[in-house]
């Protein structure tokens, strides 16, 4: 939860707003009323809105960092940490690699 309102202020923000404080981030109890609200046609809204401000935030970055247009409709898979001897996570970045290199050279 820490790690949410540190790299994602936006989300963060909203389940605060949902919670009516940031008590969810010590009290995860607090985050069931986060899920009563999860068909709720308003928060469902504001949760997409909040999802495509950070593609965009990210995909302006991707193209000052690394010259790269990405489509912020593309479904984004990444990992950001690091890469350690874990199979799982050790497979999905081979994955990635494969994917890559198979889009390249088509």
């Amino acid at each position: 939860r820490r790690w949410i309102h540190c790299a994602n202020r936006p989300l963060s923000d909203m389940m605060s707003k949902i919670v009516g404080s940031q008590k969810w981030l010590t009290d995860m109890t607090l985050l069931e009323k986060v899920r009563a609200l999860k068909d709720d046609k308003y928060v469902r809204l504001e949760w997409m809105e909040m999802k495509r401000r950070a593609k965009t935030r990210l995909a302006v970055w991707i193209k000052d960092a690394m010259g790269i247009d990405v489509d912020c409709d593309a479904l984004f898979d990444m990992q950001f940490k690091r890469i350690h001897e874990y199979k799982r996570q050790l497979l999905n970045c081979f994955h990635i690699i494969h994917r890559y290199l198979t889009i390249k050279s088509a």
